[in-house]
């Protein structure tokens, strides 16, 4: 089962390899495209400009405020995925920002090949493993476990087990 499991997890690194070699830009498609999505909503959004780099984005009857320097907002969503979210995206176009910018690096390829540049190291068959009788896995000793206290005390040998 080890041996199935190991195999499976040597097939799956070697396909997400091959997958990211073959992304066209910098970060994959599946980002790309949420970053799409997130930039066709940031069209429904209307900038209020605040401070040098905070902006308060309304959104129908809700208000956001984005602080680009640090990559914080009020919506937390640019704080748990790191790709800049709707309301951001609009901060970044009224400055000027590049959005692909501000995708954490974690998404970009060069990181999730680092991933797989150390492979899994290939192991030999039962056949070609040595195993020496010093170096066979004995069972742990056994303890005695816990339990409910006894109601009689123990009585040693000379004690009559009749009460007095």
């Amino acid at each position: 089962m080890l041996e199935d499991i190991r195999i499976q997890a040597l097939q799956k690194i070697k396909d997400n390899k091959a997958s990211c070699e073959k992304w066209i830009n910098d970060f994959s498609l599946s980002y790309m495209k949420l970053l799409e999505d997130n930039k066709e909503e940031a069209c429904g959004c209307r900038v209020i400009f605040n401070r040098d780099e905070g902006y308060e984005i309304g959104e129908g009857d809700d208000k956001h405020t984005v602080i680009l320097n640090k990559q914080l907002g009020t919506c937390r969503a640019w704080d748990l995925t790191r790709i800049p979210y709707p309301h951001a995206i609009c901060a970044l176009y009224h400055s000027k920002k590049n959005p692909n910018s501000y995708i954490s690096k974690f998404y970009h390829k060069s990181s999730y090949l680092a991933v797989y540049e150390f492979p899994l190291l290939p192991v030999p068959g039962k056949k070609f493993m040595k195993i020496e009788e010093f170096q066979s896995i004995e069972p742990p000793p056994l303890v005695a476990m816990p339990s409910r206290p006894k109601k009689k005390r123990v009585r040693a040998i000379n004690e009559s087990n009749m009460r007095p």
